[in-house]
């Protein structure tokens, strides 16, 4: 167990040392992470050799993929089963945290999977102790720096990516390390910034030991397309449905979207399950 404090004031004197300078030169993480955590010979060797052309574009396993084998998107289910995942994603604010949203879940017993970065953790650590002290909320990995799985240093969305497997591993790693000595609990989910991955680092993750979680809908907009496009996408779930929320944008109107639909689906019978209420087995998610 790593002691909560000394984890989170040495994250953050690094973050803030190290972050906004060298933002695209290199990963800060690699000066958190802990030195008996090391890529070693055998976590290389998943990583696929890909071939490049002379103009340097990779031949294989170079494109972003959101779906894949390897990422769970929905849950295989004969019951009314739904699960909502939100991600907690870094922004400038520190009072980047739904509370409103946050409430009704609690309020009203809603259970959830809780996706959660390293820099929103270190901006938002209020918001972070109610999540620690309130039920029914799974913590799962959202990454260190927020960054796409890339094996090249490759953008997404306009969000750089991890720059080799060195970087993608102390993004996972360390971000690991941080919420496990924040909330005493071992993520076993990882999804990536924007929920891509290029296609070679997804079995880099998975032998990091983690599941990668995708999604089937996208309940709101981080680009904040407003509270008519929330509506649309929920009014659209369905049983065994992974749902993707944020939960680090209040007053955009997520909150007044998601919560008379989950009231909607709460009514006609649905419940809400968590990740890990259900059971993996052979590359697929049951409940």
């Amino acid at each position: 167990m790593y002691p909560r404090g000394a984890v989170i004031k040495f994250a953050a004197a690094v973050y803030f040392l190290f972050y906004p300078a060298k933002r695209h030169e290199c990963s800060w993480s690699e000066f958190f992470v802990p030195a008996f955590y090391t890529l070693n010979e055998t976590t290389a060797d998943v990583l696929p050799q890909t071939n490049k052309s002379a103009t340097g574009s990779s031949l294989s396993g170079f494109n972003w993929v959101d779906q894949s084998p390897a990422i769970i998107s929905r849950i295989h289910t004969g019951a009314p089963a739904v699960a909502l995942t939100f991600d907690l994603c870094p922004r400038l604010s520190t009072n980047a945290f739904d509370n409103e949203l946050f409430e009704f879940l609690l309020t009203e017993r809603i259970p959830a999977t809780i996706f959660i970065s390293g820099g929103w953790l270190i901006r938002n650590s209020n918001a972070a102790e109610r999540i620690k002290n309130s039920d029914g909320f799974e913590i799962a990995n959202h990454g260190l720096q927020h960054r796409p799985a890339s094996l090249h240093g490759r953008s997404r969305y306009r969000i750089k990516g991890t720059l080799d497997a060195h970087s993608l591993f102390h993004e996972i790693v360390s971000n690991e390390v941080l919420l496990e000595g924040f909330y005493h609990v071992r993520p076993k989910w990882y999804r990536s910034a924007t929920a891509c991955y290029e296609h070679d680092a997804l079995s880099f993750i998975r032998a990091q030991g983690f599941l990668i979680a995708g999604y089937t809908l996208a309940g709101d907009s981080a680009a904040g397309r407003g509270v008519r496009f929330t509506h649309e996408i929920l009014y659209n779930i369905k049983p065994g449905d992974i749902v993707l929320i944020h939960l680090n944008r209040p007053g955009t109107g997520t909150a007044a979207a998601v919560i008379p639909h989950v009231r909607r689906l709460k009514k006609n019978g649905f419940v809400f399950v968590r990740l890990s209420d259900c059971v993996y087995r052979e590359g697929q998610l049951y409940y």
